[in-house]
């Protein structure tokens, strides 16, 4: 999954209230496509300026989410994930029940149910909760992941996989994450450089593990972006024994980032447009 977090750009923070007249919104990102345009994202918003759906597509693969906002403290999200013709037969769905809880504003903890379903047959399932702590400068600290298998027609709630991932800053900048991944040991390791510009948008989110998570994370519920632009990302696989790095150049204006080139270390190199709401 982790493809799709170098693919979005940095959203503004607005208001999550249901009472009052219509809000005032910011500029925000309605899509970002590749040269080739097999790769897309779109987003789309209320009134309020909240995101209530988004999607991605790739040549064997779309996830679209849907986003309700219940309360001032909770939004509810339903994500399909559909991976066409594996082994060219049959279609892979993952789905994704999702009541997201915040406290002033912001992520506290998340319960969900995932299911993935092959030739219409449902393969895994299984319940999840995420915790999320923060630094007194709003800083995503911790995760903390909880999960339970399926047991009958409920779930093992007394054998629960239990794990955390840890978020490392300096500066007001992201260096480093370790995702555990219910491992004893960091299965996946990001680090980051910086460019010596600051003031526009970031076009890399917090790699969180959810498709789902992603634009809510770029409009602060999640606590705060980096405040410098990302100009490297290394992703070191412990588990399969993998590395991988991603580097970006930028264009802007009014500092907005209208076009990036995104270069990985297997030599391809893709350039990306970015139109934004009016």
């Amino acid at each position: 999954m982790y493809k799709v977090y170098y693919l979005l750009i940095s959203l503004l923070f607005v208001s999550c209230s249901n009472d009052g007249p219509e809000s005032e919104t910011f500029m925000q990102i309605a899509s970002i496509t590749n040269e080739g345009e097999y790769i897309s994202q779109q987003f789309s918003y209320d009134s309020y300026g909240r995101v209530v759906t988004y999607r991605s597509m790739y040549p064997t693969e779309t996830v679209t989410v849907e986003y309700e906002y219940v309360s001032d403290n909770l939004i509810k999200i339903t994500t399909k994930d559909i991976n066409f013709g594996r082994n060219g037969i049959y279609d892979v769905v993952r789905t994704y029940q999702d009541n997201l809880h915040l406290e002033s504003g912001r992520a506290a903890y998340c319960e969900g149910i995932f299911c993935q379903t092959e030739q219409n047959k449902t393969s895994i399932e299984k319940k999840y909760r995420h915790e999320f702590s923060y630094t007194s400068g709003n800083l995503l600290n911790v995760v903390k992941w909880t999960e339970w298998n399926k047991e009958g027609d409920g779930w093992a709630e007394d054998k629960p996989w239990t794990w955390e991932n840890f978020y490392y800053w300096d500066n007001g900048n992201l260096m480093k994450i370790e995702d555990f991944n219910g491992n004893s040991y960091p299965s996946v390791t990001y680090t980051f450089n910086y460019t010596d510009v600051a003031g526009v948008q970031n076009i890399v989110p917090i790699p969180m593990g959810r498709y789902q998570y992603i634009p809510l994370q770029l409009k602060g519920i999640f606590g705060a972006q980096s405040v410098s632009l990302i100009s490297e990302v290394h992703r070191d696989d412990s588990f399969n024994n993998k590395s991988t790095s991603t580097s970006y150049r930028y264009e802007s204006a009014d500092s907005r980032i209208t076009k990036y080139q995104e270069s990985r270390n297997n030599g391809i190199t893709e350039t990306f447009s970015v139109i934004w709401t009016e």
